[in-house]
């Protein structure tokens, strides 16, 4: 089941960095729901998100998104974005995006930070500090845990990577989409370091995103539910509308 346009990327300065990658114990060894990017976790509510992105960056401007209920139901949030700068320059923006069901809780957390030539710093040392914080990969750029909270590398590229899809616009910024949830998703993060045209040794953006690929599947399954629900009611009222109504025969 593949997610509808909902957005997911984004980046950060050196100055930030840390906030996402600072060195101390990797957080691989305990419960993948209580990882951060930039002090902010999954499973969080809107009013939660909005005092995160205030607490990592007073100055960021912070926007909340609503989408059409999937329902039949009001609009509902499903996102809140923070940006400081432009996307054109250097800048820093985190996308937190919400379930409509399931509490309306953060099922996705998503940070693209973009530095100026004065500012790119090594990416090496950027993969070293990310590996500090969690852990080695367990394939290539991504960590990826079952349902279950176990390690699962095989569900990698299906559950826990929002690179490439379709793109969706909030702030100003243009951020991409496109993962795919389903049963066997748990909870994972992937990372991009992006070298910049002239040095491939220097980064000119980092972006990561971290994923509770069960929660949302629940979320995707109980719309499915209300719909199903609905049109077998539907049906049932059809079937004892013409019950009642004379035979034609």
């Amino acid at each position: 089941m593949t997610r509808r346009n909902r957005a997911i990327w984004f980046g950060m300065p050196v100055a930030a960095f840390c906030a996402v990658c600072s060195a101390g114990r990797a957080q691989t060894s305990g419960d993948p729901h209580n990882w951060d990017i930039a002090g902010i976790r999954l499973d969080i509510s809107v009013d939660q998100a909005q005092a995160a992105l205030h607490a990592h960056d007073p100055s960021m401007k912070v926007q909340v998104l609503e989408s059409p209920s999937q329902i039949g139901k009001a609009p509902f949030t499903s996102g809140v974005v923070g940006v400081t700068g432009s996307q054109s320059g250097k800048s820093d923006g985190i996308l937190i995006t919400f379930t409509e069901m399931e509490g309306n809780k953060a099922y996705m957390i998503a940070r693209v930070v973009t530095y100026d030539e004065s500012s790119s710093p090594p990416r090496d040392v950027l993969m070293r500090q990310v590996t500090e914080k969690y852990g080695k990969p367990h394939i290539q750029n991504m960590w990826s845990f079952g349902p279950d909270g176990t390690r699962s590398p095989d569900i990698a590229f299906a559950c826990s990577s929002a690179m490439g899809g379709n793109f969706v616009g909030a702030a100003g910024f243009s951020f991409p989409t496109g993962s795919t949830f389903d049963g066997h998703c748990g909870t994972g993060l992937a990372l991009l370091i992006t070298p910049t045209f002239w040095h491939q040794e220097l980064a000119k953006q980092f972006s990561v995103v971290l994923v509770d690929g069960q929660l949302e599947y629940k979320n995707l399954m109980n719309i499915k539910k209300v719909h199903d629900d609905a049109e077998a009611k539907h049906l049932e009222e059809q079937r004892a509308k013409a019950e009642k109504q004379k035979s034609p025969f």
